[in-house]
């Protein structure tokens, strides 16, 4: 291949990139799929040195209501032989009616291998309609953007 063929691929694949960023993708409530995953959060965890990825998973359960669980899988050492642990608030608003609420739970997880044994399960009565979640542990952490489900 030659230089100017992979400068051409090259500028291709950026401005492929750039347009993504610029026009992000506008989801309508057919087009949105039924499990809705949002992760990896990273964060502290309690302990003196545990860290480690958070995710949701967020899935219609019925007429206006949406399950939600949160699992952890940490590294570290929790100081007291015990897994490293972080609590958890999940936001939810529902776009459509105005509700909103938040369920808290406790995550766990071992350090050797990283693997989640305590997990936070909720179901939430959100109403019909599009509904707007995000997660927040209780230790320092990087954000991630909420996520979005459309409730029957």
């Amino acid at each position: 291949m030659t230089s100017r063929a992979r400068a051409t691929r090259w500028c291709a694949v950026l401005l492929c990139g750039l347009l993504a960023v610029v026009f992000p993708a506008t989801a309508t409530a057919e087009s949105m799929p039924r499990h809705v995953w949002s992760g990896p959060l990273y964060t502290i965890a309690d302990g003196p040195l545990c860290a480690g990825p958070v995710r949701l998973l967020t899935t219609p359960r019925g007429p206006d209501s949406a399950s939600v669980q949160v699992t952890g899988g940490f590294f570290g050492v929790s100081g007291t032989g015990a897994p490293c642990t972080v609590e958890v608030s999940v936001h939810w608003r529902n776009l459509d009616t105005g509700g909103g609420g938040v369920e808290r739970g406790t995550v766990e997880g071992l350090w050797i291998p990283s693997a989640p044994i305590r997990v936070m399960y909720a179901t939430v009565r959100t109403g019909p309609g599009l509904v707007e979640m995000w997660m927040e542990p209780h230790r320092p952490h990087n954000p991630i953007p909420p996520v979005y489900l459309q409730v029957p």
